[in-house]
């Protein structure tokens, strides 16, 4: 039979030292306890290499700039020592990584990534024994806003005859450029149909103009209601996806009775 063996657990070691163990009038020996620590970021900077539609040159940052902001869709070239050597550097936006690379001997470290949404940026360093530590990196991701539509007249409801012609007056900003500004009518069922469209060159980020709405050319009759909207894309990436939309527009063609009432 083994002789009975009893344990004991501290809940917590912050430092390294010395232990034995006491039994009655019989000591141990002493052993040695070692305390191994995360790594940790000692310094960090940065290469921010805006995308092109922003029109900004590459600028640097570090941990005493003041002004973090980093526009979304920006390519960045981040480079830092770590306390100790680094097996592998991770960086995460949310849940998803992004960028990964071994490390070596030392605790410098190097990754290349883009900065896609505005999640916050955290970099994971773990070091040969297998401990890690994640650090948020203090990047204000700025994401690139959808153009605001404005429409001059903004009357809910427009009456007009059937061979009317009725201006459309809009206002489009945007925090980048404005590229490309349309008119679109409306149908049941989410149905869409173009009916014109502008493109900005240069791109600007305010523009101002009008559409004409031939009331004939949609062989509009008395009683009909004819739905449109003025739509902007700016000049980023996947500009359908931050396509910018005005109100609603609604042209009623009254029937004769309530023009002689008018």
């Amino acid at each position: 039979h083994r002789p009975p063996a009893l344990a004991c657990r501290i809940n917590g070691v912050f430092h390294a030292g010395r232990y034995r163990v006491l039994a009655g009038d019989t000591r141990s020996q002493w052993y040695t306890l070692g305390v191994t620590h995360p790594p940790g970021l000692e310094h960090w900077e940065a290469k921010i290499i805006p995308p092109e539609h922003v029109g900004k040159p590459a600028f640097r940052l570090d941990s005493t700039s003041l002004d973090m902001g980093v526009p979304e869709g920006a390519g960045v070239i981040l480079a830092g020592a770590a306390s100790a050597a680094i097996e592998e550097a991770r960086i995460l936006q949310g849940e998803r990584v992004i960028a990964t690379k071994k490390g070596g001997k030392t605790g410098a470290f190097s990754l290349t990534f883009t900065i896609r949404d505005g999640a916050p940026v955290r970099l994971a360093l773990k070091d040969a024994n297998g401990l890690e530590s994640l650090n948020t990196l203090p990047l204000a991701v700025q994401p690139d806003l959808r153009p605001t539509v404005i429409l001059i007249d903004n009357r809910q409801r427009i009456l007009a005859a059937p061979d009317a012609q009725v201006p459309v007056s809009f206002r489009v900003e945007d925090d980048y450029g404005v590229s490309t500004v349309g008119l679109e009518r409306l149908f049941e069922g989410d149905r869409v149909e173009p009916v014109s469209d502008v493109v900005v060159e240069p791109a600007v980020p305010s523009f101002a103009g009008r559409f004409l709405l031939d009331l004939a050319s949609f062989a509009a009759q008395e009683g009909d209601t004819l739905r449109f909207r003025v739509w902007a894309d700016d000049n980023g990436v996947s500009r359908p996806a931050r396509r910018g939309f005005s109100s609603l527009i609604q042209v009623s063609v009254p029937l004769a009775e309530e023009r002689r009432s008018a």
